[in-house]
């Protein structure tokens, strides 16, 4: 199996940066830009730890969902930063999910997907 990193990459730094954005937009809020980006490269760093084959290490990818959310939701108020941590979550499980059921392998499909999600 041949895994393209840069469309891995950069498919992983969209994904994330729309799921940001959606959330932020569907709790009527305005995020901005720099920590848009900054939330989303951290997202796509995470990736590193899908390459370490150490249990420990898998863990702490739920640790990185966390901290994405920390950088990207500036609320003050910590029910409300909570809740849009876990819609991130939700979001990301819900199209791995999808992707993983249905055995999506072609960039159409994915794409189709995304929009779904």
């Amino acid at each position: 199996m041949v895994i393209y990193l840069d469309l891995l990459i950069g498919s992983t730094f969209l994904v994330n940066f729309s799921f940001i954005k959606t959330i932020s937009l569907s709790f009527k809020t305005n995020i901005s830009i720099k920590r848009l980006l900054i939330s989303s490269l951290v997202a796509t760093l995470s990736l590193i730890l899908y390459f370490i084959p150490y249990e420990f290490i898998w863990n702490l990818r739920h640790l990185y969902g966390i901290i994405i959310g920390i950088v990207a939701f500036s609320d003050l108020d910590i029910r409300t930063r909570i809740i849009k941590i876990i819609s991130f979550y939700l979001l990301n499980y819900m199209f791995i999910g999808t992707l993983e059921i249905f055995k999506i392998h072609s960039i159409l499909f994915l794409i189709l997907t995304f929009l779904y999600t």
